[in-house]
């Protein structure tokens, strides 16, 4: 589980996003990520200071609005230094125009 979220975690190069940069490291950050069911026509978009402890909850069931949908496959994840700004990503990948760019990832797996 901890490759895959390994493995999709997407292009940190955004000035908003945490990079490699020591100062960076040392700052408090918050994750953005998206998963999709494999049983089901279903993405769910989320916010969380543990990117990789909160999937696997998704994964074994303990997020109950989740539940029904499990098993799931990562779509993104993005870290950013601020809440804000993951926040604003996040809304964005819930709107129309987001979930678009999502079932586009989805597809290509």
């Amino acid at each position: 589980m901890a490759e895959l979220v390994d493995a999709l975690v997407s292009n940190t190069s955004d000035a908003n996003r945490a990079g490699s940069s020591p100062a960076l490291g040392t700052m408090a950050s918050c994750w953005t990520y998206a998963i999709s069911s494999l049983s089901a026509n279903y993405i769910y978009v989320g916010l969380c200071n543990d990117a990789q402890a909160r999937i696997a909850r998704h994964q074994g069931g303990r997020e109950r609005t989740t539940r029904p949908y499990r098993p799931f496959v990562v779509l993104i994840t993005e870290e950013y230094v601020d809440r804000t700004n993951a926040r604003t990503r996040e809304k964005y990948l819930k709107s129309g125009v987001g979930k678009d760019y999502l079932r586009g990832i989805r597809d290509k797996l």
